[in-house]
């Protein structure tokens, strides 16, 4: 059913006493506070015959926002039926690891039906500590658990989104002759699926799509090789997108020398240089997020040399795919030095890959499946929470590079934000660049180097978004002795960088629990 047409929205959870309450609590409010025809129920699976009411950590985050308690508010927790799924036009589970198996297993005829008309979604909101065991002795299953703070905000943000997204239901924006072809070919197929305007406020205004401006390119860059940056301006020079479709911001920092204004202009007419003096990827990316004008901005590297549609590719991908929010491309490799054949096996880490299928998911962590910051592109609400987010969580900025540290998940921070957002992700064979592999990044000791730091960085992103801690049982040791023994010299050297990584994320975790982590 077309998501425009979803005036009766249903939240499920396991027992209709927190997390699905709260979402249709809020979500009622804000669609009457900006006069929306929009109305939410709520069902849990499990009946609570314990539990009257409403959960103690609706009412304070209720009270802690302003929010009138309402007597139909405070009612008991309800249990799905068959007709609650049948009646309503969008359905959203809390937690698809919790709730799909749970929905599978109950309603197994209607699910299938449900999917095929697309009236189905998943969230990944976890319950707080304390009400997952129960769950876990019944249906066997490993469920996260998520502090009540954190996951009230997560709900309050995902229901602004979900609201935004149903207000601002309308076919993309017509532009100029020569570039309508895509939006003739995408605007119907469009309507059906979620806005890419980054308003996180209800008709905000201040957030409508420009007619002409779409995307914000940014190149952040620290001492690059001059004759490979040329060429990676070069290649932004001659995109097939017209230039009034999107603008060029290029971020200096702390390169010796600095950087020349002009080099801006290279790629762009109205190309704009900033410097940011805090070293590393991270803060380099928030100064080129913050002057970003366009709602969808596309990160260059260094060293990406674009294929001369890509900008154009990036356009329609996002406005096809509109239930997506971050994606990228396939990578080439370009050797500037003859890569030895025994380490060829193990180049993979410097962000290269080419593939033949497209592929979109809004719940699979897979490394190999999550976007890399080589020419990724991002919708602002995804940018905006991930400035707020590295406000309050400083730790995160150092997730990526920086003058002296190879570690490299940013991108990874990036793509599974946007899933804890309810948002997907993507790899698409349209997008397509060259990424440039300097001397001296094909040798043992920077593998062995970048190896351990993504290590490290991917684990502590695993632990952030997942709880999972890396487990240095002596069961553990024993399996790896073992396949230690089995690889070749290399293989050995890069598992062993690797593991050299674990044990170095084990640490930092132990040393920052009980404080752990939040969504």
């Amino acid at each position: 059913m077309p998501t425009q047409d979803a005036s009766k929205v249903l939240f499920i959870c396991t027992g209709n006493y927190y997390r699905s309450r709260l979402a249709e609590i809020l979500f009622n409010h804000y669609s009457q506070l900006h006069r929306h025809p929009f109305r939410a129920q709520s069902r849990g699976f499990v009946e609570q015959s314990n539990c009257r009411g409403v959960a103690r950590e609706v009412l304070d985050y209720l009270q802690q926002r302003n929010i009138p308690l309402r007597e139909e508010i405070q009612r008991d927790p309800l249990v799905l039926k068959i007709e609650d799924l049948e009646q309503a036009d969008l359905i959203i589970g809390m937690s698809r690891d919790e709730h799909y198996p749970m929905l599978k297993s109950r309603f197994p005829g209607i699910l299938r039906i449900l999917e095929q008309e697309g009236r189905i979604r998943f969230w990944n909101i976890d319950d707080v500590p304390g009400r997952v065991g129960f769950w876990v002795k019944i249906f066997s299953m490993n469920l996260p658990s998520q502090r009540a703070a954190s996951s009230a905000e997560h709900i309050d943000f995902a229901v602004r989104v979900l609201l935004s997204e149903l207000a601002n239901q309308v076919p993309m924006t017509k532009l100029q002759p020569e570039f309508a072809k895509h939006a003739d070919t995408t605007a119907t197929a469009n309507q059906n699926t979620p806005s890419s305007r980054g308003s996180i406020t209800c008709g905000d205004p201040e957030h409508e799509l420009s007619q002409t401006l779409r995307l914000s390119v940014l190149l952040c860059t620290y001492n690059p090789s001059k004759e490979v940056l040329q060429r990676v301006l070069t290649s932004l020079h001659r995109q097939t997108l017209p230039k009034r479709y999107w603008e060029f911001i290029l971020v200096d920092n702390n390169s010796t020398p600095s950087l020349d204004e002009s080099l801006a202009t290279v790629a762009h007419p109205t190309g704009k240089l900033l410097r940011e003096t805090e070293q590393g990827l991270t803060p380099a990316r928030l100064c080129g997020f913050q002057s970003a004008r366009a709602d969808i901005a596309v990160l260059v590297d260094d060293d990406t040399v674009l294929d001369e549609d890509y900008l154009e590719m990036v356009l329609r991908v996002a406005d096809t795919h509109r239930t997506v929010a971050v994606g990228c491309g396939q990578r080439r490799a370009e050797f500037l030095e003859p890569v030895p054949t025994n380490l060829l096996p193990h180049t993979g880490i410097l962000a290269i890959g080419e593939f033949s299928k497209s592929w979109w998911s809004n719940y699979d962590p897979s490394p190999s499946r999550l976007p890399v910051g080589a020419g990724m592109w991002l919708r602002r609400i995804i940018w905006e929470e991930y400035i707020k987010r590295l406000q309050r969580e400083p730790w995160r900025r150092k997730l990526d590079r920086t003058a002296a540290s190879l570690t490299s998940c940013g991108d990874h921070d990036i793509a599974l934000l946007a899933h804890s957002l309810g948002w997907g992700t993507g790899q698409f064979t349209e997008l397509k660049l060259t990424h440039v592999i300097a001397p001296g990044r094909t040798t043992l000791s920077y593998l062995k180097r970048l190896r351990e730091a993504i290590s490290e960085s991917s684990a502590l992103l695993n632990y952030y978004y997942f709880g999972e801690i890396p487990q240095n049982t002596l069961w553990r040791g024993l399996k790896n002795w073992i396949t230690l023994m089995r690889l070749d010299s290399i293989s050995r050297e890069m598992m062993r960088a690797h593991l050299r990584g674990l044990k170095t994320a084990e640490k930092k975790i132990r040393s920052m629990q009980p404080t752990a982590t939040s969504q």
